[in-house]
Order: C-alpha cells, then structure tokens, then sequence
C-alpha cells in the first residue's frame, strides 16, 4: 500500500494528498464550465433487495489520488462533473457500515478494481449493486 494513500475505515481508498468530503454535496463540481471534462455518473442499489440507496460516498480516483466524489441522492443516483480525461478507479461507501465497500466492479480493494475510461465532453455510467455487511 502506498505510503499517502487514502483511507476510510481502515481500508485503501487510493493513493494521492488530495482530501475529498463526500458529506459536501451531491454534486462536487459542474462540467458545464469546461468542455474538455467528463463525467462519471450511475445508480447505487442494494444487492439482495435492489432497493436504490441514498447517501452513499462515490469516489473517483485518478492516477494522483482521488479526483472527484459525490453523495448519492434518495434514488441512489449520483454524478461526479469535471473529471479530466484519463483512467480511474471507484470507491463506493456506505458511511452506514451497513454495506460492504467496494471498488467498482465488486471489488474489495483498489488494485482488483475495474478500470473507468473518461472522456472528454461524455458521460461514462456504472451500476453498482453493494452487499449487506
């Protein structure tokens, strides 16, 4: 594990220095000011029951640490705007403990997860299904 990496909960959240505060808000910033941005957006359930859930931490971690969050919204749903162009990975929170974390795609850790290809000017979408702890 990197020395500077990110935790949550005693758990690898990526590497990086930047400080991310999921409870800010839904939205963290707005791609609409800049074209040459994409966005990663999508819907969180819970895996047994396939009910949506609401304020989840989303987090998308780029190459020099996490580069972007948001809080899910009562239907799960959840957008992180003004992504640069690159590959990241996702960390998914329940700040409840209720449900596992994860690392898009069902991963427990960072280095399993599956890589998120953002482009600019482009929406990139994930579903994600979190199991009960």
């Amino acid at each position: 594990m990197h020395q500077d990496a990110q935790r949550y909960n005693g758990r690898n959240i990526g590497g990086g220095h930047a400080a991310i505060n999921p409870s800010s808000g839904s939205q963290v910033r707005s791609s609409r000011l800049d074209r040459s941005t994409g966005t990663l957006n999508g819907i969180i359930t819970e895996q047994t029951t396939n009910f949506t859930l609401p304020d989840v931490w989303v987090v998308a971690i780029g190459p020099n640490g996490p580069a972007g969050g948001a809080v899910t919204a009562t239907g799960g749903t959840f957008t992180i705007d003004n992504l640069p162009p690159g590959t990241y990975r996702a960390a998914i929170i329940d700040p409840t403990a209720n449900h596992t974390l994860e690392y898009y795609n069902n991963s427990a850790d960072f280095f399993g997860a599956t890589a998120i290809n953002i482009t600019a000017n482009s929406s990139t979408g994930m579903l994600v299904a979190l199991a009960q702890t």
